[in-house]
């Protein structure tokens, strides 16, 4: 893909930090780049299940610092739903139903980089989704899925905030100087008919955006949430693209359709995909590798994170006494972990 500079409605900036030789000189772009994404999707859990073997946000972001210190173009992201469902999303804080603020908390301390819609996002109500999008810290990107208001339909925005965009462009450096352009667009299945959004097709409007994007930048990733036959669908329909990190199935996915790359983690953080994008701009190739991390007990708590995650499960545990349960008692032993969607 060629690179040009046409007006974008929003860009995030990550640059590294350039270095010098130990001459003093700086060190010749060598027209090699690499970009990393480590991908999460459908998590609704912040604390680590099986009794803390496994998953975890903490743990999340223990994988995001150590991917980071390897490459510093290193971003997280979570291919939708994580704000319902919940237990958390039955309980109070100060009067006001929780509704997904827990994990909003946590993927901030986590340092998530890029959020997308999944269906359960619109679960809760407009108002308790709105004040989540306010909380949030990290980017999101929604190419079919709108705010339907009386106004009319516009991008989703925190309040008085710039309209999520259709689309984005990460502009990345390394080292030695050597740029690339990754085109992120974001699709959500039209399943959730909640009365304040609004869907276009998602085929259709990932391939506009997909060519509003190409001509622009080295490759184009897509982050979608939607059936694993759709993303193959979109694989064949836009054999240009470089990767779809998808969301919608709990269960571990990976395919190639041609030359495009299909993931999808675990639910609940028990593991994640890393999706590295290997560029030579100049040349216009990009090689991707992929590679599935498991999240268990290898794998530290980060002690930041894990501060914000024990502050939500005594909120949790304090709720759920004034409501006259004992969250810690065992009521049966099933043997195997239950899995809902």
């Amino acid at each position: 893909m060629k690179r040009f500079s046409p007006l974008l409605l929003w860009t995030l900036f990550f640059f590294s930090a350039c270095r010098t030789a130990q001459t003093g000189g700086a060190t010749k772009d060598d027209g090699k780049i690499s970009v990393t994404f480590l991908q999460i999707n459908d998590v609704y859990e912040i604390a680590p299940l099986s009794g803390g073997r496994e998953g975890g946000i903490a743990r999340v972001a223990t994988l995001k610092k150590q991917y980071k210190q390897k490459d510093p173009n290193t971003f997280l992201v979570i291919a939708g739903d994580f704000l319902s469902p919940s237990v958390y999303n039955s309980l109070q804080q100060g009067g006001k139903a929780i509704r997904g603020k827990q994990m909003v908390d946590a993927l901030n301390a986590a340092g998530l980089d890029i959020a997308v819609f999944g269906n359960h996002e619109f679960d809760i109500k407009e108002n308790e989704l709105q004040e989540r999008l306010n909380e949030s810290a990290f980017a999101w990107v929604s190419s079919n899925a709108f705010h339907k208001t009386a106004s009319g339909v516009a991008p989703f925005a925190k309040t008085g905030g710039t309209p999520f965009p259709k689309t984005s462009i990460l502009q990345v450096q390394d080292a030695d100087g050597t740029t690339a352009r990754i085109g992120i667009l974001a699709v959500t299945l039209p399943f959730n008919k909640a009365d304040y959004v609004s869907y276009t097709d998602p085929l259709q409007t990932a391939k506009e955006a997909y060519n509003s994007l190409k001509d622009s930048v080295d490759a184009v990733v897509a982050i979608t949430h939607q059936a694993m036959e759709e993303d193959e669908r979109l694989a064949r329909e836009l054999p240009g693209l470089t990767a779809i990190i998808g969301g919608h199935e709990h269960d571990q996915r990976y395919a190639k359709i041609g030359d495009v790359y299909i993931t999808k983690a675990m639910a609940n953080a028990k593991n994640a995909y890393v999706v590295e994008l290997r560029l030579k701009p100049r040349k216009n190739k990009t090689k991707v590798k992929t590679a599935l991390v498991l999240l268990n007990e290898t794998v530290p708590l980060d002690s930041a994170t894990d501060v914000v995650v024990q502050k939500w499960n005594r909120i949790a545990q304090e709720a759920y006494s004034s409501l006259g349960f004992d969250a810690g008692a065992i009521v049966m032993s099933k043997g195997e972990p239950l899995d809902g969607r």
